[in-house]
């Protein structure tokens, strides 16, 4: 993952995740849950349905399209990409559910989502801190707002390496680009190169989100046919 990858992600985090106030709803539903689990049974226990209504409809509210692959793999590794989105809410149904007449293991659980989400917050607030007292972070590959990113990745057989062989694929990706272009009537240059990076070859393009969706649909397409031969 590059470093503006990290730093955007990180932005990321603190406007959908720490602004939506994830983690305090995490953090409230684990104190009424835990409070209902100590309680002697003579007591009735606490009511939680709007903590856990909050959560809810937060974790509901979180897009991650704008997110790269490196960076949903990055929440993956940090074991977070499933308490922080709207499969989240499934998990903590299921929790509540199984865990009905067991409070205190229901609590137990919820209470370690939380502290994913929690210790989550903290990496990448150190993550931005140490970048931003490092490197120069601006980014001058911003991608315009009816763009998004592609990136394609040269490996195993498509790999590159020499520049005889990127001349012959950037000859072939001129066709692909001129063709898919052609058929929205745009031009090639309407794909525009915006970073390379070390693999066999990485290359990323800022494109139209038509044009995006032509190329999946056509590679979707290639894949199916794969399959069958």
């Amino acid at each position: 993952m590059q470093i503006y990858e990290l730093i955007r992600l990180a932005k990321w985090f603190n406007t959908n995740i720490v602004n939506a106030r994830i983690p305090n709803n995490y953090k409230n539903l684990y104190n009424k849950l835990n409070q209902n689990a100590q309680q002697s049974n003579n007591k009735p226990s606490q009511p939680f349905e709007q903590e856990k209504e909050e959560l809810f409809t937060a974790l509901r509210s979180v897009n991650l399209n704008s997110l790269t692959l490196e960076q949903i793999a990055f929440l993956k590794q940090l074991d977070i990409i499933d308490k922080i989105s709207e499969e989240g809410v499934s998990e903590i149904e299921a929790i509540l559910f199984v865990n009905n007449l067991d409070i205190a293991t229901a609590a137990q659980k919820i209470g370690e989502f939380s502290s994913k989400v929690a210790q989550a917050h903290s990496i990448l607030t150190e993550i931005h801190s140490t970048l931003n007292k490092s490197f120069s972070l601006e980014d001058d590959r911003e991608i315009l707002e009816d763009s998004v990113m592609m990136r394609v990745y040269f490996q195993e057989d498509s790999s590159i390496s020499d520049v005889t062989d990127f001349k012959k694929l950037s000859a072939n990706w001129y066709d692909i680009a001129r063709g898919i272009s052609m058929a929205q009537n745009r031009s090639p240059e309407d794909f525009k190169i915006i970073g390379a990076q070390k693999g066999s070859l990485i290359i990323e393009m800022a494109v139209l989100a038509g044009i995006a969706t032509s190329v999946s649909t056509i590679l979707l397409a290639g894949l199916k046919v794969a399959e069958k031969v």
